[in-house]
């Protein structure tokens, strides 16, 4: 029950932002993971989340993403396949430098957390 409570409160989105003039300035968030321990000692990750949108940047001046929004996804890549936040890191990070400066938008995947 509260599964299902909870995945009512999330809502999916695709969002493609726009990037600044200078694409170099990537997509102006600041990311984090989150992890919690099980009752036998053992971690289980939770994912890839918006830790911070930074003032000025791409995210922030197109208004739709906000803190602790999860990514779950980047152009083609499906972050929720991977079992380990240290893999959907490493997947953004390389997904991010074949982008590069080349493409004006990022099409990027979120749970949008709406209880707040």
């Amino acid at each position: 029950e509260e599964t299902q409570k909870r995945v009512e409160e999330e809502e999916i989105l695709n969002l493609d932002i726009a990037l600044n003039e200078t694409g170099s300035a990537g997509l102006g968030v600041s990311l984090k993971a989150r992890a919690i321990m099980k009752p036998d000692g053992t971690r289980q990750d939770c994912g890839i989340f918006i830790k911070k949108v930074l003032h000025g940047g791409a995210a922030f001046k197109d208004g739709r993403l906000r803190v602790n929004d999860q990514l779950i996804g980047i152009e083609d890549v499906d972050l929720r396949a991977m079992e380990k936040n240290s893999e959907a890191s490493d997947a953004i990070t390389k997904c991010l430098k074949a982008i590069g400066s080349y493409f004006p938008y990022f099409d990027d995947q979120f749970f949008e957390d709406r209880k707040q």
